[in-house]
């Protein structure tokens, strides 16, 4: 008899845990709409959103206190976010106390293109074109000179496309994309400037002197080139020495200093067979 209550209280206990967990979760979940923490990743150096501006774009989605969880589209809320130019892409997920989390990656910009006409606008990590914030400088190189591309969201250039017609935007790129991921030219190279027949003028941001590069084929070994004449012939030289650095020829670099002749370095021997000896893959 007390086996037969014990087995018919176990299962009356399980109908009704069952019964309740039933009535739970059939109840509309609530998500707090105040309680919202955002999240950016990007430069510090070119943040062009803030949390306040995410905050403000979730409002228009939830503005009550508390909300019915289904009636909360969070890919809605992630698509009107991504719709801002300078962001990458999002993450909008809710938490298990009802909270709410937004996470935000901006995209990575590696310089400012400045055309014939003036008008301005940001390269990216990824080749993509970037407006302008006009309140929010990045501080990134400065591209200028014959550059007559302007800013458009889906240009025929920048798509490693080897169909498409070649832009000079292509080579800014390339250069830009270089100097970015090395954290001595990204310090060093503060502009670019682009000549009338599609080559380069590196001005750093510590010398007198400006950089004759060429044109983007063998960017590496150029920066290699340069890299080398800075160890081995300025540092020890003096950087007022020089008012070009000539290394767009292959296997050479050249000094020219304030008379306009060449301006031999204390190692420009050494230099000579780094470049063409130690490093002959070097042009």
């Amino acid at each position: 008899m007390k086996k037969w209550l014990k087995i018919t209280l176990g299962v009356l206990l399980v109908a009704g845990v069952t019964s309740l967990l039933a009535f739970v979760s059939s109840r509309p979940k609530k998500i707090n709409c105040y309680n919202v923490q955002v999240k950016i990743k990007g430069d510090n150096e070119a943040m062009f959103v803030t949390e306040d501006e995410i905050l403000e774009n979730f409002k228009t989605f939830c503005s009550e206190e508390s909300s019915d969880e289904g009636s909360l589209k969070l890919k809605e809320i992630e698509d009107h976010i991504n719709q801002n130019p300078s962001v990458d892409h999002s993450d909008v997920y809710k938490n298990v106390n009802g909270s709410i989390t937004i996470e935000v990656e901006l995209k990575t910009v590696i310089g400012r293109i400045i055309n014939k006409r003036g008008n301005s606008f940001y390269l990216d990590s990824k080749g993509t074109m970037m407006p302008i914030v006009e309140d929010k400088p990045a501080r990134v190189c400065i591209v200028n000179g014959e550059i007559i591309e302007e800013y458009n969201e889906t240009p025929y250039y920048l798509q490693d496309d080897s169909l498409a017609t070649k832009s000079i935007m292509d080579d800014v790129y390339r250069i830009l994309s270089f100097i970015h991921k090395d954290e001595f030219w990204k310090a060093q190279i503060e502009q670019i400037y682009v000549t009338a027949d599609r080559k380069f003028v590196l001005i750093p941001k510590i010398g007198m002197h400006e950089i004759m590069f060429g044109d983007a084929s063998h960017i590496e070994g150029k920066f290699k080139k340069l890299e080398l004449f800075y160890h081995s012939g300025i540092n020890r030289v003096g950087w007022e020495k020089y008012t070009t650095i000539d290394i767009q020829y292959k296997g050479q670099v050249i000094g020219i200093g304030h008379d306009q002749a060449w301006v031999p370095t204390p190692d420009s021997v050494a230099l000579a067979a780094d470049i063409n000896n130690g490093q002959a893959q070097l042009e």
